[in-house]
């Protein structure tokens, strides 16, 4: 529930891929504050949990890592683009197919 914008906001040249990898290895990508109050108040009222990310799959322990460190845990599925993915805009991006749900 961290987005790129929020790691690159304060700068002034243009994204850089290799940047942004290195820095979700860090792992230190702090939550968006309304965003992890939302999850919390869901989990707390019962609901079941999705990530969604347009992180990277080989991002997947990272991403794990930075998520449980800022507060999240026991989601139900965290789901994260496949390399076939890359490049494509996320909405055109086949989600309800992967989690099971109808349109």
């Amino acid at each position: 529930m961290s987005t790129r914008l929020s790691c690159f906001a304060h700068r002034s040249e243009p994204f850089d891929d290799l940047s942004f990898d290195e820095w979700v290895d860090l792992a230190e990508a702090p939550a968006l504050q309304a965003s992890l109050n939302l999850y919390k108040e869901l989990k707390q009222l019962g609901f079941t949990v999705f990530m969604l990310t347009g992180r990277s799959e080989y991002q997947r322990n990272a991403t794990v890592k930075n998520l449980q460190l800022e507060g999240y845990s026991d989601w139900e599925r965290l789901i994260l683009r496949e390399s076939s993915d890359q490049g494509k805009a996320s909405d055109s991006l086949q989600i309800s197919e992967e989690i099971g749900v109808n349109k």
